[in-house]
Order: structure tokens, then sequence, then C-alpha cells
């Protein structure tokens, strides 16, 4: 079974017309030389997979009661950590009761950290939102990412020139980036290829009412974020559950099972949908849908 956390619409194919190849081959902290032949035209429509469903509305019921319990934890947390510091600036350095404040502190350090994770999952962060362009944001990243991705996973980038701007948080959609690398690595055990690709995709208004298809989102330009790694792959019975909040398949030690969550909020909160792609035995890829910010 695959060590993977936390999902909605997870799981649904996303099946694509055949379309050239729209990105390059490369090494993890090399970026991409455009073609001088590529332009930046709207890609094929693309055909994909729909709407609410009962899963979708349990995790908007999930994101309501983890963000209330987030924000009073918060509070608290903040006020462990004023009293402990105003304790440990009248203890002399040294002492073992600072010692023991300084404990507790970064104890509450790593509290806070998790709550991050699920106001991220409740869509309750507050947002900076800035003109990016992810091809330039991967590059920046791959040091850091090859790092957290450990020695013996090969980082791979396939990036398509020219690609379209969004309008994102970069603070989120860095720790959107460090989580599924985290959760690829882990659902490898350490060993395998992580692929990160961009493409721009458009979804076409007729699509969406065909009887064998679906829409990932609404119609419309959108930059496609893509991570897929080599691992085993999740098991059908647990692709609707891998975005749910303290769903892990790991060990209460080694996850919290906020990971996905944490992804799948930044994602939602950003105007984006986010699919997973996963055949047992075959990997698993995470698409990520965010709005395009211009075509032009």
């Amino acid at each position: 079974m695959s060590k993977r956390n936390n999902n909605t619409e997870a799981g649904k194919q996303l099946h694509q017309q055949k379309q050239p190849e729209t990105g390059l081959l490369q090494n993890a902290g090399t970026s991409a030389t455009p073609e001088s032949d590529r332009q930046n035209t709207p890609p094929s429509c693309e055909v994909q997979p729909a709407g609410l469903t009962p899963q979708a509305r349990k995790m908007e019921a999930l994101e309501r009661f983890a963000g209330a319990v987030a924000r009073d934890f918060n509070n608290l947390c903040m006020v462990v950590s004023s009293y402990s510091e105003l304790l440990a600036g009248a203890v002399p350095a040294g002492r073992t009761p600072r010692r023991y404040l300084e404990a507790i502190s970064n104890a509450t350090e790593r509290a806070r950290g998790i709550t991050g994770e699920m106001l991220a999952f409740s869509r309750s962060q507050s947002l900076s939102p800035v003109s990016l362009n992810l091809n330039e944001l991967l590059v920046n990243s791959m040091a850091s990412l090859r790092r957290l991705a450990g020695n013996e996973i090969e980082l791979r980038l396939v990036q398509q020139p020219s690609l379209w701007t969004v309008r994102v948080d970069r603070d989120q959609i860095t720790r959107l980036l460090r989580n599924l690398v985290v959760n690829a690595r882990d659902a490898m055990a350490g060993l395998g290829i992580l692929t990160l690709e961009t493409r721009t995709v458009t979804l076409c208004p007729e699509d969406a009412t065909r009887d064998d298809s679906s829409m990932p989102a609404a119609p419309g330009d959108y930059v496609r974020l893509s991570v897929g790694d080599t691992g085993p792959g999740i098991a059908p019975e647990l692709l609707e559950r891998i975005f749910e909040p303290f769903f892990t398949t790991k060990d209460a030690i080694t996850g919290a099972g906020l990971g996905l969550a944490a992804v799948h909020g930044i994602v939602q909160q950003s105007g984006g949908s986010i699919f997973c792609d996963s055949t047992p035995g075959a990997g698993a890829t995470f698409h990520i849908y965010l709005p395009a910010e211009k075509s032009g």
C-alpha cells in the first residue's frame, strides 16, 4: 500500500487528446531553453473528468471544522509561546529551568506549524497574491527541493516555454511544492524519480456536455503543474480519502496526515483544482490547475 497522506475528486483518470510535446526534459536545477519555433498560443482543448459529490460536501464540512479548531489552537499556542519567552528572559542562560522553557518554546513552534497546515486545508490563510511564473519558481526552488527529496531521488523538470502567469501567493505555492515533494519521497521510500512538469491548458465549454467526460475545472485557460513519482501508486479504495485531514497510511510518528490536506486547501483557495492520477504499481501524479492570469 502506498504511504501517502490524504482527497476529494481524486482517482479520476485525466484523459487528454493527443498533443505534441510541450516541454523539455532536463536535470533538476537547470532551466529549460525556449525553442524559437514555439509560440505562446492556446493548446488544444482537453477532455477531462465532474461535479460536486458527497465526498466534496464532506470535504467542505471538514474544512470548516479544521479551520475553527486551528484558529483556537493557534491562539493557545501564542499564549504559551509568549509566556515561555517572558519566563525565559527572567532565567539566566545555562540554568536548567531555561532549557525547559526553550524546549516548551520549540514544541510550541512545531505545534504552530501543524496549525498552519490545518489553516491551509481550511482555506483560512491570509493570501498575498502576486503575478507568478511557475517555471521561474521551480528553477529557483530546485536546490531546496532536491535537499528535501534526498540524494537517492532523481528530480526531473519538464517546462513549457513561454508559460502563462498565475496570480497566487508565492509562499503558499512554495509550501504546496514542498508538501508534494515530501509526499512523493515517502511514497517511494526515498528511492525513485520525481518529475515536476508545467504546461498551459485550455478547457473548452463544449467538453462539459460530452456524455463520456467531465471537467476538472471551469472552462478557461490554466497553467497545469504536475508532480509525479515512480512509487507503488495509490490503492483505489484510498484515492477518495487522500486529501482528508489526519488521514494517513503512515504511523503516528512519521506523519500527521496534513500534508496533502494543506495542498488541497491551498489549491482551492487559489481558485484552482487538483486531481490525482494513480494506478497501483505505476506511481502517482498530482495535477494542479491554476487559472492563467493572461493568455496573450
